[in-house]
């Protein structure tokens, strides 16, 4: 192309070397802005499919990030909900642990296996309840909130265990073991459940409210 092009102005100037050489200069130029012309065109296309991808790419980014934003407000949701009803759980178990052990409790033996059996229960369906919503929450909250379910737990299993063993006449003889349950209980919820209710803050992000 390049030497028909040059062949052709040639023929029309003639062919004295100076001719020749304006004929090459007249070429050299031709395809100089010829080649111009494409790479500002080519230039011009790697932008333009550049730019269609900066925005793709944010496009893409700002739907990721909404994505994420309603994961977390979902998560949030969720967690809060399961905190409420965990807690409030929590503190209907220790009411009716209270009712059994505490100083006030019945003395009645039906009213005695009635309410141990009512906050035996009562712990099956918290515990049951909290492995439900554990997976909304960190591992160190889990260990606070098993802290406050043993504490309330294990003493009343012990206590209740013991009933099922006497007779009606005999229950007065278990003021010792009731005694026992309710000391382990005051010596380890209080504390565990002030160190729960401080997560629970932390968690729904109430702390400094």
């Amino acid at each position: 192309m390049h030497k028909e092009l040059l062949s052709f102005i040639i023929s029309i100037l003639g062919g004295s070397a100076l001719l020749v050489t304006a004929a090459g200069w007249l070429a050299s130029k031709f395809f100089e802005s010829r080649l111009n012309r494409d790479i500002e065109a080519y230039k011009a296309r790697l932008k333009a499919e550049s730019d269609a991808e900066i925005e793709s790419l944010k496009s893409r980014l700002q739907v990721a990030a909404k994505e994420r934003e309603i994961a977390v407000i979902w998560l949030h949701q969720k967690r809060a909900t399961s905190v409420e009803a965990l807690y409030t759980a929590l503190v209907d178990l220790q009411h009716s642990v209270h009712v059994v052990l505490g100083i006030f409790s019945p003395r009645n033996p039906s009213d005695i296996r009635k309410y141990t059996a009512e906050a035996f229960k009562r712990t099956q369906d918290v515990y049951s309840g909290y492995l439900k919503a554990k997976i909304f929450m960190a591992p160190l909250t889990c260990e606070k909130i098993e802290r406050v379910l043993d504490g309330l737990q294990n003493p009343l299993v012990m206590y209740y265990g013991f009933l099922g063993n006497y007779d009606d006449r005999e229950l007065n003889t278990l003021s010792d073991v009731k005694e026992d349950a309710w000391k382990k209980i005051r010596d380890s919820v209080p504390p565990a459940l002030i160190e729960l209710e401080a997560e629970f803050r932390q968690l729904l992000g109430v702390e400094n409210g």
